[in-house]
């Protein structure tokens, strides 16, 4: 776990870097590294291959292109990276359907945490079950357990539903099985429920002229009305922690954040649904 807690840490203070340099400084149009999945080494790789623009991969072929690990790069992934570009340079949302119509439409759960910035601790948990918005808030690190109990409490009522968070890494399931255990508080009932982490799923079934699918880069993109558009996790933690040590209140916005990052999930999955018969459909 020290691990994990390392790596998101690590991430939250790129992720806050990122932001700023990004602001400074902005790549040529036509820069494979626009697309979304390419990054330095994927445009070395490209390059080498004579695939040097935008332009120049939506007009090539598939052909083997060797990757740094001895391997090759699959057509599948090829064809997922000209559709990137195609979309970047249109400015289009295309859908490919990995799945997408298999997820509940009915009977869901949609959650979202806020931690420490170690990515262990749970501070904040927002629901929202039925048109029902709850919040779970620990005041200070000897009331997690008390809110982790609730959330459980909450489940227990809830037979038949499914779990929905947005992260692409299965984050906030993840965490709160892991704060469970390390409460010593029986985890069975959160492993009772089929949880989806929709990021991954739109990741698999619709293009983006965006080089991220995270939620606030997606929810702006659907014009979700995000109250705090500046914020990030990384600003939420911190927060919390200087709560810690000054007693001061927590500001408003600090739950308006947690509570956007519930409410958009729901608002980007009908948007999707809604949308996907008027985009392009494509077969990868």
């Amino acid at each position: 776990m020290l691990v994990d807690g390392k790596i998101c840490v690590t991430f939250i203070k790129m992720e806050k870097e990122f932001k700023d340099w990004w602001l400074s400084w902005e790549l040529p149009k036509n820069s494979l590294r626009n697309i979304y999945g390419i990054g330095y080494s994927y445009e070395q790789i490209f390059n080498e291959n004579g695939i040097k623009t935008i332009e120049k991969l939506i007009k090539s072929n598939y052909k083997k292109i060797p990757l740094n690990n001895g391997r090759f790069l699959s057509e599948e992934k090829f064809n997922k990276f000209k559709l990137h570009a195609k979309s970047y340079k249109n400015k289009k949302v295309y859908f490919v359907n990995n799945g997408w119509d298999i997820l509940p439409s009915k009977k869901i759960i949609y959650f979202d945490i806020e931690t420490d910035l170690a990515c262990e601790k749970i501070w904040l948990i927002g629901i929202l079950k039925d048109g029902k918005f709850i919040r779970l808030y620990a005041d200070r690190w000897s009331q997690e357990k008390r809110i982790l109990k609730e959330f459980l409490n909450i489940l227990k009522e809830s037979k038949g539903y499914y779990l929905f968070s947005y992260s692409s890494t299965s984050f906030d399931f993840r965490v709160t099985k892991n704060a469970l255990i390390r409460r010593k508080i029986d985890f069975e009932e959160l492993e009772k429920f089929e949880h989806y982490d929709i990021c991954t799923w739109i990741r698999k079934s619709f293009i983006f002229p965006k080089q991220s699918y995270a939620l606030k880069v997606i929810g702006n993109y659907l014009k979700y009305p995000f109250k705090n558009k500046d914020m990030c996790g990384f600003d939420v933690a911190v927060a919390y922690e200087d709560h810690l040590k000054t007693k001061k209140k927590l500001p408003k916005k600090i739950f308006e954040y947690n509570k956007d990052d519930v409410y958009s999930i729901p608002y980007i999955v009908n948007k999707l649904n809604n949308r996907r018969l008027k985009w392009q459909n494509h077969k990868l």
